[in-house]
C-alpha cells in the first residue's frame, strides 16, 4: 500500500509476549479500515515473538517490523513506532490487548465528522474467560485539554490506548522519553502532548479496545522496590511537569493530591514508609500529615496516617481492599 494512502498507523510495542500476539494482530488486520499499518516494535524479544511477527509481516504487508538493537522499555518502543508512523493518525495497542472488530473505522469516522485532534472511545475489561467484561472506569470525557489534564489527575484514565490521535500531534521532534520506563509511561506521553498542542477532543460512545486481564503484565505484576522506584520517579516527574507547565492553573491542591494518593496506597500495600515517603523532597512533604489532610481530606489523611504509624493497620485495610476488589471481578 502506497504510504499516502494509510490512514492509520497502529503503534504496537514488543516484548515477549508472542503467546497473545495471534490474537492481537488478527484483530487489527481483520478491521473493516483496511488502510492501515501495524507498526510492530521489537524490543529485543527472547522468546517467539520475532518468528510470530515475521510470520504476518511474510503473510500481510501491512505488518512492518521495527527490530530494535537493544532492550529500551515500551516507553522508547512506542517513540520508534510514533517516529516511523506514517499513517494520517496514530492508535496505540498493547500486545496483550485486542480490538474488536469496526473499531478504527468507528474512531476514523468519529474524527473526520468532528475534526477533533484526538477521539476517546470506551476501552473495558476484558476477563480471561472471554464470556463477559468488566466497564473500564467511567469518566466525563474532556472537552479540551485543560479538563483532559485536570481528569487525570481525579483518576480519570491516563491510556494511551483506546484513543486516534492524528499524526500531526508528534510533530516538533521527539517527546522526552526515558529508558526501560515501565510504570505511568502512558501519563508522561499524553502530558506532554496535551501541552504542546492543546488538541481538540472528541467521545465515541462505542467500544474501541479490550483491556485483557493479565496477571503477566507490567502494570498487574506485584512492586518490587526497583519497579516502586520506578513508579515514584516517574509519579514525581509528571507532578513537576503539571506543577511547570500549567502553573497558571489552580491545580496545585490537585496535583498534590493525585501523588498523595498513590503514597498512601504504597505504604498501604506494605512497603516500607522511609522508602516510600523519603524517596525524595516531594515525597517527604506530602507525607506530612498537615499536608495529606489539606490534599485529600480528614478522612483519607487519618487513614494513610494510621498507616504509616499504627502496627497491622496497614495489612489489615489492604487484605480488605483486594478481598473488595475479587469480590467485583477485578482479581
Amino acid at each position: 500500500m502506497p504510504m499516502d494512502h494509510v490512514k492509520v498507523s497502529v503503534v504496537i510495542p514488543i516484548y515477549n509476549v508472542g503467546k497473545y500476539l495471534p490474537r492481537c494482530l488478527d484483530s487489527l488486520l481483520g478491521q473493516s479500515l483496511k488502510e492501515i499499518e501495524l507498526i510492530c516494535v521489537d524490543d529485543c524479544s527472547k522468546d517467539d515473538s520475532t518468528e510470530v511477527l515475521k510470520r504476518y509481516a511474510e503473510k500481510d504487508s501491512r505488518v512492518r517490523l521495527v527490530l530494535k538493537q537493544q532492550n529500551e522499555g515500551t516507553m522508547m518502543a512506542r517513540r520508534s513506532g510514533y517516529e516511523n508512523a506514517v499513517g494520517q493518525y496514530v492508535f496505540f495497542c498493547d500486545p496483550d490487548d485486542f480490538v474488536p472488530a469496526g473499531a478504527l473505522e468507528a474512531l476514523y469516522r468519529r474524527s473526520v465528522e468532528t475534526a477533533a485532534d484526538i477521539v476517546v472511545g470506551r476501552s473495558p475489561f476484558y476477563r480471561p474467560d472471554g464470556n463477559s467484561y468488566l466497564p473500564a472506569r467511567e469518566y466525563k470525557v474532556p472537552a479540551d485539554a485543560k479538563e483532559y489534564v485536570l481528569g487525570m489527575l481525579h483518576w480519570g484514565s491516563c491510556s494511551l490506548c483506546g484513543r486516534l490521535f492524528k499524526r500531526c500531534l508528534f510533530d516538533g521532534g521527539p517527546y522526552e522519553t526515558f529508558r526501560h520506563c515501565l510504570y505511568s509511561e502512558d501519563r508522561m506521553l499524553l502530558l506532554q502532548l496535551l501541552h504542546r498542542h492543546n488538541p481538540s477532543i472528541a467521545s465515541l460512545p462505542e467500544d474501541v479496545y479490550y483491556y485483557c486481564i493479565n496477571e503477566g503484565s507490567a502494570t498487574r505484576m506485584s512492586l518490587t522496590y526497583n519497579r516502586l522506584e520506578g513508579q515514584l520517579f516517574s509519579l514525581s516527574w509528571c507532578h513537576s511537569f503539571v506543577e511547570k507547565n500549567f502553573k497558571d492553573e489552580p491545580w496545585g491542591v490537585d496535583n498534590d493530591g493525585f501523588f498523595t494518593r498513590y503514597i498512601g496506597l504504597y505504604v498501604e500495600s506494605g512497603y516500607n514508609v522511609d522508602a516510600v515517603c523519603d524517596y525524595n523532597m516531594l515525597t517527604e512533604r506530602l507525607s506530612l500529615f498537615s499536608q495529606m489532610r489539606r490534599n485529600v481530606g480528614l478522612k483519607l489523611a487519618l487513614h494513610f496516617w494510621s498507616c504509616f504509624h499504627l502496627p497491622g493497620y496497614s495489612s489489615v485495610t489492604h487484605s480488605a481492599r483486594r478481598l473488595i476488589r475479587k469480590l467485583q471481578g477485578k482479581g
